[in-house]
Formats: structure tokens, C-alpha cells, sequence
């Protein structure tokens, strides 16, 4: 119902991470940024609409998996779990937040500034 990653991608996932963490460590002359967050979005497969409540009760499945507390605001649901400077953050949206997104971003390349 959900769109995440197989098991051979989530294994090729974790695998990079500890792959990128290593050469990190052994070239300490290639900048770094001081924080770093895994993000999860809780949408359906392709093609399968996924209501709002069962898109929430997945995140609390995943926050109560994660022992990560559920913030929600403006539509939009979270749970995130802190690693030092790394966070996995799961995130659930209403569709009326998405519709508004969508509603404000639909003259995205149609308005600009005047061109000389």
C-alpha cells in the first residue's frame, strides 16, 4: 500500500550510508555539512490513493516503531528521531495541504518579473 523500499533497497541504502560514513572519516579534507536527515514520506504506490487517516495511523506505526513523539501542523504530520547531528524524519501530509501546495504553486513559470 505504501511506497518504500524493498528489502534489497533498503539494504543497498544502509550499506551507502555506512559506505559514505567510512570514506568521510578517511578523507577529512571533503567538506561536510554538519547535519544530515533521512527523510521518509508516507505516500501510496503508484496509482493507489491513500486517505489521510490511513496515511496518520502509518506515521504513529513508524513513530511508535522509531520511539519518535508525532508534531503535526497545518496538515502536515512528522516523527522524527535524532542520531546526534542525524535525524530520520517520517512524514505524513493531508491531502487538502497537498491541494493547497499544488493550488499555490500552479503559476509557477507562467508569472515573473518583466524582462527588460
Amino acid at each position: 500500500m505504501f511506497s518504500y523500499a524493498t528489502p534489497a533497497q533498503r539494504a543497498q541504502v544502509i550499506a551507502g550510508l555506512r559506505e559514505l560514513a567510512d570514506y568521510l572519516e578517511a578523507h577529512p579534507q571533503i567538506p561536510a555539512r554538519a547535519d544530515c536527515e533521512m527523510n521518509v514520506s508516507i505516500i501510496g504506490d503508484y496509482g493507489v490513493e491513500v486517505d489521510d487517516a490511513d496515511k496518520r495511523a502509518e506515521l504513529e506505526r513508524i513513530a511508535a516503531l522509531a520511539d519518535a513523539p508525532v508534531r503535526s501542523r497545518n496538515g502536515q504530520h512528522t516523527a522524527k528521531r535524532g542520531f546526534g547531528p542525524v535525524t530520520y524524519r517520517a512524514t505524513a501530509i493531508d491531502q487538502a495541504r497537498m491541494d493547497a501546495h499544488e493550488a499555490l504553486y500552479s503559476y509557477a513559470g507562467n508569472i515573473g518579473p518583466d524582462r527588460p
